[in-house]
């Protein structure tokens, strides 16, 4: 079992390499124009100023999410191992980033500020961001991040008898999560990065891929378990303990 436990924790982080690669992969391609989809608040202002950076919500995801899962996951479950449901939650993630860069790339829907950007004759690669404005980025991958500490956060809440414990939890572990998930959502539509369409649709691709990941990766393990135990050492290590066992109960 412990082999099979590292081949997979091995495997898992193999796809959490190609996942990201081929997502960094396509915001590098030019958009394409695949779909004749226009802004619903066009010809807006460029901000130079952004209110929240795409650099902070990785950081958040990379050292916010080990650190509040290790705590969960140790409170309602210390039979799991934090590292898988860290990286189940790294691979949902990731497939969030795939899935929205993919969409970015094909779609080339344009920004509402991307006019101004072009009038303020802005660098060939700021013009070329200015077309990558359906699905929200910073949407998808923040609800991503928010999914996995609610989910976790309720995992360790529920098994959790004592008050203080519970309401600590449910503030730090629910309802601050989703409210700075929902001000980042928001707060592209401040920037004209994106109009409300394209931030609806990335807040639902970032619960929507996260969800069915983890029950996807769920659904695999336990599988897996199964199969574990229905392997032949495993029935012929139960049985030589059940012999052992009736031995011991014939000794005088």
């Amino acid at each position: 079992m412990r082999g099979s436990s590292g081949r997979m924790i091995f495997v898992k982080m193999a796809v959490i390499l190609v996942l990201f690669g081929a997502g960094y992969i396509f915001t590098r391609l030019v958009p394409l124009t695949l779909m004749n989809f226009k802004s619903v608040r066009p010809n807006m202002l460029y901000s130079w100023n952004e209110t929240v950076k795409f650099k902070y919500v990785v950081l958040a995801t990379v050292l916010l999410l080990p650190l509040l899962q290790i705590v969960t996951v140790n409170m309602h479950n210390k039979k799991m191992r934090s590292l898988d449901i860290l990286l189940d939650a790294y691979i949902g993630i990731n497939a969030t980033f795939i899935i929205t860069a993919a969409a970015k790339w094909a779609v080339g829907k344009e920004r509402p500020d991307y006019n101004d950007r072009i009038l303020q004759n802005l660098k060939a690669h700021a013009i070329l961001e200015g077309r990558r404005s359906f699905p929200s980025g910073h949407s998808s991958i923040s609800m991503a991040l928010v999914f996995y500490l609610v989910h976790h956060a309720w995992m360790a809440v529920k098994d959790t008898p004592k008050p203080l414990v519970r309401s600590v939890l449910l503030y730090i572990g629910i309802f601050v999560p989703i409210v700075v998930g929902c001000f980042v959502c928001i707060s592209r539509i401040w920037d004209n990065r994106h109009d409300e369409v394209d931030v609806l649709v990335g807040y639902l691709i970032g619960i929507t891929i996260p969800y069915i990941t983890h029950i996807t990766l769920k659904g695999k393990e336990k599988k897996l378990i199964e199969e574990g135990s229905d392997s032949p050492a495993t029935k012929a290590g139960e049985s030589g303990a059940n012999s052992e066992v009736l031995e011991m109960k014939k000794c005088p």
